[in-house]
């Protein structure tokens, strides 16, 4: 069509919504993503599974012959072009040449595969698209905010290479306004994202694209803006790996890239992002989510740039009694990253009165418990006979040994520098320079 040449933003809208338009006339087809429908694929336990199905066998209706047809008929449209687009903006003689973000996307293919796109009715691109845009085209997909809202919105309904595609357009397109200095992606893209991330079908892609948004510090503060920023604490938490696993990639990635913009975020919202959500993961009973969880906590407190969220977090006596919980875990990987943890809470010069009374009524279990621990090494692991951990192991009793037992009448330093080996009283220290926190 002419008109994708002049206009290729255009034509890929147009066949989204006339995708849109036909799955929204099968009986069966949500046709929209709602904050419902996440909870719905998220919470994942079996009687939320049971309620599911209940509903939809209620709603339950066999599509038309001729309903289904007009769907894959529009899925067929909107691979071609898609297709044809990728093309023009990475300049590629042909379509299948896949770019390494569209590459780990998924490892099987969708439903419907693409014999017979050459055949359809409709006079479409051909896949060897090698057109360049002219400046203004490409100005005008670049910065198409309906492209890159329907982009993101659509994806349940494309088919599997045309997920690809879409994952190669909308990266191609962030690093253009990257580059250009002047990035415009409006919440709804991200929030679209978000609220599609509970779909096991969709999930590696929506995380792709996401963590390609985050490269990008504006679409950060985007993120952090959006109440469906907590939905990541729910989505680490499913019973589907493969969506859990990759939701805490995409978590990770969110708060450690731009790290003061994560650090102030966490600071504002600290009661709920630690006392509520977080506090909630590390009593999980997914052993993947409880590990990942205290890995990345640790990860978090010991940086630099996290100094002040970390002493308000040490400095919680639920957070000590939590931490100490997690050590009595059965699995030995669980208690070394809750030992992380632990030892900055120990190692903290300006202890809280509370925090105080709970080691000094516990110093002695405690101290038979690290005893122990530093014996006891798992087959396999290196990290427990590593020297950093053999000197950590060793401050934080000491630390523990000089506990008064006299009731705590205030803060005491009690970190002696000169021992410590490790640089774990360092970590504890104010940062000289100006945090901008």
């Amino acid at each position: 069509m002419s008109v994708y040449v002049s206009d290729p933003s255009r034509s890929v809208i147009e066949a989204l919504l006339r995708l849109r338009r036909a799955a929204e006339a099968l009986p069966n087809q949500a046709s929209a993503t709602t904050p419902q429908s996440i909870e719905k694929h998220s919470l994942g336990s079996p009687k939320d599974t049971e309620i599911v199905q209940a509903e939809n066998q209620e709603v339950e209706k066999a599509p038309s012959t001729t309903e289904a047809m007009k769907v894959q008929e529009e899925q067929q449209r909107v691979a071609i072009v898609l297709a044809a687009l990728r093309s023009q903006l990475y300049g590629e003689g042909r379509h299948d040449q896949p770019s390494p973000e569209a590459s780990g996307a998924a490892t099987t293919h969708g439903k419907h595969g693409q014999t017979g796109v050459a055949d359809t009715d409709q006079a479409t691109p051909s896949r060897n698209a090698d057109q360049q845009l002219s400046a203004e085209a490409l100005q005008a997909v670049v910065y198409d905010a309906d492209l890159l809202q329907l982009l993101a919105s659509s994806l349940p309904l494309m088919e599997f290479e045309s997920r690809k595609d879409a994952v190669a357009i909308f990266n191609n397109i962030l690093r253009r306004q990257a580059e250009n200095r002047c990035m415009q992606v409006c919440a709804k893209v991200i929030e679209h994202l978000l609220l599609d991330y509970g779909r096991p079908d969709v999930s590696l892609t929506c995380g792709m694209m996401l963590r390609e948004a985050l490269r990008h510090e504006d679409c950060a503060k985007v993120l952090f803006m959006l109440d469906s920023f907590w939905v990541f604490f729910k989505l680490v938490q499913m019973n589907n790996f493969d969506v859990a696993s990759d939701a805490f990639t995409t978590l990770r990635v969110a708060l450690t890239r731009h790290k003061k913009l994560a650090a102030e975020f966490m600071l504002e919202h600290f009661d709920r992002f630690f006392l509520t959500e977080y506090n909630s993961l590390l009593r999980s009973n997914n052993y993947v989510s409880k590990r990942q969880g205290l890995k990345l906590l640790s990860e978090l407190l010991l940086d630099r740039s996290n100094f002040y969220v970390m002493i308000r977090y040490i400095g919680i006596v639920d957070n000590l009694k939590l931490v100490m919980t997690l050590m009595l875990d059965p699995g030995k990987s669980i208690q070394f990253e809750a030992f992380h943890v632990f030892k900055l809470i120990v190692a903290n010069p300006n202890k809280p009165d509370d925090v105080k009374r709970i080691l000094i009524r516990n110093r002695e279990k405690l101290l038979r418990y690290l005893t122990a621990f530093g014996k006891e090494v798992p087959a396999g692991n290196p990290a427990f006979t590593s020297e950093a951990f053999r000197d950590d192991l060793q401050l934080v009793m000491n630390e523990i040994q000089k506990l008064d037992t006299e009731r705590a009448t205030g803060p005491t330093d009690s970190t002696d520098s000169s021992k410590d080996t490790s640089g774990l009283a360092s970590k504890l220290e104010a940062p000289n320079h100006d945090s901008g926190l």
